[in-house]
């Protein structure tokens, strides 16, 4: 399906605006603790922060995870760009990609809660056969893959399809 070039960073800033919805999925980006899902839920303020604040304490980042990035004890979402397959000048089809960039150390919540798989969870709750402004409705069909990103980071790989209407 083709998208005006124009129009795409719109476009993910379009679902992580839906993504914001998931208190969970907010709660497991920003609390480094295994207790992370009994915390306290986000003000709107820091919802903002970790979407689109500065990069030292943004957790939903728009480009892919550069394996040589090491920080400890860190948890991110990444929403980007995957594929651009150019039509013509104005429009291209595009593939977006969803990565769930976890810390080993921080794998595991409490209750045996794998943090990347909550994190999964709230996203296709949040995303999956829900119209996003200026796409279409999103549908995760595609294989969820395993990642892993260098030494102290892995996660999973979400592509959707996009239909519109």
């Amino acid at each position: 399906m083709a998208y005006t070039l124009e129009n795409t960073e719109r476009d993910i800033h379009n679902i992580i605006i839906k993504l914001l919805e998931s208190d969970d999925l907010m709660k497991c980006l920003k609390y480094d603790v295994k207790s992370a899902l009994e915390e306290d839920d986000l003000t709107d303020g820091e919802k903002m922060i970790l979407a689109m604040g500065n990069p030292q304490y943004a957790r939903i980042l728009q480009m892919p995870v550069n394996p040589d990035t090491v920080e400890e004890n860190r948890v991110e979402l990444r929403v980007y760009i995957d594929k651009i397959i150019p039509d013509n000048i104005h429009l291209a089809d595009i593939n977006i990609s969803l990565q769930v960039v976890v810390s080993n150390n921080l794998w595991m919540l409490d209750n045996g809660i794998q943090r990347p798989l909550k994190m999964i969870s709230e996203v296709l709750r949040v995303l999956n056969g829900e119209l996003v402004e200026g796409l279409g409705r999103l549908y995760f069909q595609r294989p969820i893959q395993f990642v892993t990103y260098n030494k102290s980071y892995s996660g999973y790989i979400l592509t959707p399809d996009v239909r519109m209407g």
